[in-house]
């Protein structure tokens, strides 16, 4: 492997958890549907997530849709995000070895966001959605990211949870790649998609051993 300069870090389900965040809007979801006399369980409209999911659909969204063409918004309950056990230990010991750097599908306040978790300082830059005016996969952030960081392709990996949005495209202008199997992201076929991550990981601790 050339030598390594920059690792691109996707956020949700890569270095914030955000498991009980969408439970809750789950919930809140089954709530609204059920108040509007459709009958469905949490159990239910979870199985249509993961379904959605693993077919590289947005899962909320197409979960929703499945019971309720209504145009409803289900707010996303962001305050019950968290850290992973090990994202701080690990952004620490990288950070060391290498520049880092986020690259998300992000609303506006993602260094907020960052700074609210102690982990914003940890970033020479972070690159949000909302920032550059496309959402990946759209390979425009991700060449904008190279821009910034001033380095080659195969001098940066991304890491990321998802095939589709953080993988796939990386890969396709020969940014290294680690798939972290977390969140829904980690229901997706490699195989499926056609896509074959550099390496796979089942948690941030992981990355230690490659990097």
């Amino acid at each position: 492997m050339k030598k390594i300069k920059w690792l691109f870090f996707d956020l949700g389900h890569t270095l914030v958890n955000e498991d009980v965040s969408q439970r809750k809007r789950i919930e809140n979801a089954v709530s609204y549907l059920n108040s509007v006399s459709v009958s469905v369980t949490y159990e239910q409209f979870y199985h249509e997530v993961q379904n959605a999911s693993r077919n590289f659909k947005s899962p909320f969204i197409t979960a929703f849709s499945k019971f309720s063409h209504d145009d409803v918004f289900i707010p996303y309950p962001a305050e019950f995000e968290v850290l992973y056990d090990d994202t701080v230990p690990v952004l620490s010991a990288l950070k060391n070895k290498y520049d880092l750097a986020v690259i998300a599908n992000q609303f506006a306040g993602t260094d907020k966001r960052l700074k609210n978790f102690g982990i914003y300082d940890d970033f020479k830059f972070v690159l949000a959605s909302s920032d550059v005016g496309v959402s990946k996969p759209n390979p425009v952030i991700f060449k904008t990211a190279l821009e910034k960081a001033g380095c080659y392709a195969y001098e940066a990996f991304m890491i990321g949870d998802r095939i589709d949005n953080d993988i796939a495209p990386a890969k396709s202008l020969g940014i290294n790649t680690v798939w972290i199997r977390q969140g829904y992201g980690g229901l997706q076929s490699p195989e499926k998609f056609g896509c074959i991550p550099d390496f796979i990981v089942n948690s941030l601790n992981e990355l230690l051993d490659i990097l």
